[in-house]
């Protein structure tokens, strides 16, 4: 991707996405809409719905049938082929079936926005302590991963933090932890305050 590519890519990220700093401040209709990165009106996102076969009315299972869908589904890639504005399409994502931290985190935005779970983008910067001793030591100052993506659900107007960024496949592989929801815990979410 190029210098111009990049900036049109920040702009529209900008546009397209809320300002919020905290949850108090998001709007809960805006984290329902589709969008052209959100495209949850997109025939593969409905047709990924309908397999999934989406039934209860429980917010908590619909999450958690989404949440490791994505997580499993789409493959962790730390380093994706990004080629423009559509690499940024949850429906181009979910054909491509990869994608780093927020390519999955847009597709589980748009998956869950699909099923009437308000969700949006959330960014922090984390500390990989694995990464500080890689060949990413170099890209990555002390091991700080800045602006890692996740999303924020509504569920009974409290706001959960979720990260599907690592498939099983690799956790097990690495060692790692699994992310899991437990129906109703907070076990696997942070609560945004």
């Amino acid at each position: 991707m190029n210098r111009n590519q990049l900036d049109q890519l920040n702009y529209y990220l900008g546009s397209s996405l809320s300002e919020a700093k905290v949850s108090k401040e998001l709007n809960i209709k805006t984290c329902l809409t589709s969008s052209a990165i959100f495209d949850f009106d997109n025939q593969l996102i409905q047709s990924k719905i309908n397999q999934l076969k989406i039934k209860s009315n429980n917010p908590w299972e619909r999450t958690k049938l989404i949440f490791d869908f994505v997580r499993d589904n789409i493959v962790y890639d730390f380093a994706p082929e990004v080629i423009g504005l559509s690499s940024w399409y949850a429906s181009v994502i979910l054909k491509k079936g990869l994608g780093f931290c927020h390519q999955k985190a847009i597709v589980l935005t748009a998956l869950l926005r699909a099923v009437e779970i308000p969700t949006c983008l959330v960014f922090h910067n984390v500390k990989d302590y694995i990464l500080v001793n890689t060949r990413f030591k170099d890209l990555l100052p002390d091991g700080f991963l800045p602006l890692h993506a996740l999303v924020a659900v509504n569920i009974s107007d409290k706001w959960y933090r979720l990260d599907a960024t690592l498939d099983s496949k690799l956790c097990n592989k690495k060692g790692y932890h699994i992310p899991q929801i437990e129906l109703g815990k907070r076990l696997y979410f942070q609560h945004l305050l």
